[in-house]
């Protein structure tokens, strides 16, 4: 079982330089994600389309990739709401929901957003392995959707 965020399913569908580590990742496994993934995922390619950086037919097709991934999505319990609003001063509180689902279910959150390998998270963060050239990682950053 896997936890998958917003940012690694947006490299995923926008074929990112991650997007066969983030395949490979969730390759055999049963996908979960909290329940505001797929708003997430809206989010920031809206944002990508609004700053011209793909076009809304990549962007309506990366949409309906993302939604055809089977995922078993979980409304957040009062339990992950408390925690995330915890871990709010390490994270964006929206990603702590994220940690609070892979720390219930005892399983690895997949994701590319390298701010969450950093931050101390109560639960396994898998990040990709830096890119040569790129020791911080991912040569061409998404934009991550905002936080609430």
């Amino acid at each position: 079982m896997i936890v998958l965020d917003a940012a690694a399913l947006v490299d995923a569908v926008l074929d990112q330089p991650t997007a066969a580590w983030v395949l490979d990742e969730i390759a055999e496994q049963e996908v979960c994600a909290p329940a505001h993934q797929p708003a997430e995922v809206l989010s920031a390619l809206a944002r990508l389309v609004r700053a011209a950086q793909i076009d809304l037919e990549s962007a309506r097709d990366a949409l309906d990739e993302a939604v055809a991934l089977p995922q078993r999505f979980v409304t957040p319990t009062t339990g992950h709401l408390r925690l995330a609003f915890t871990l709010r001063e390490r994270m964006r509180v929206v990603d702590g929901l994220y940690v609070a689902l892979a720390g219930e279910l005892h399983c690895a959150l997949v994701t590319t957003d390298r701010r969450l390998a950093i931050a101390d998270a109560p639960c396994e963060i898998r990040i990709p392995p830096a890119q040569p050239g790129h020791p911080t990682g991912v040569p061409v950053p998404v934009p991550r959707p905002a936080d609430s």
